[in-house]
């Protein structure tokens, strides 16, 4: 079972998405922020995906997502990442932070599922 990790501000956003992927058969952490993020992924070393909006406070997923695909401590790990904001930004401009894909507000659950299982399947385990 592969381990996920959703990082929002808007908990009714995370919970909607751990009850959707939970019942996809996925383990499944919150954060409510970029900074709470990192240390979840310090504490779950298994995350194989992290999900994660843009605009939030605190670190915000732009900075999140740099910092993830800059150090080599954590691009080395290979956790692969999803988008889910209404944050205009296209898959072109986050691919450079290593952006599997993403997916505006609200959410288009039929692609998102196919899309993270896609992705989990892509992943090479360590």
């Amino acid at each position: 079972m592969a381990t996920i990790l959703v990082v929002d501000d808007h908990p009714t956003t995370r919970l909607l998405l751990r009850s959707v992927l939970s019942r996809e058969g996925y383990a499944v952490t919150l954060a409510e922020h970029g900074a709470a993020a990192l240390k979840q992924l310090e504490h779950h070393p298994d995350t194989k995906l992290l999900i994660t909006d843009l605009d939030m406070p605190v670190m915000d997923g732009l900075e999140l997502l740099r910092r993830l695909h800059t150090c080599p401590v954590w691009s080395q790990r290979g956790v692969a990442k999803l988008v889910v904001s209404a944050h205009p930004l296209t898959e072109e401009a986050l691919a450079q932070h290593g952006v599997y894909a993403c997916f505006a507000k609200p959410l288009d659950l039929p692609r998102f599922k196919r899309t993270v299982r896609e992705v989990l399947t892509a992943t090479p385990t360590p």
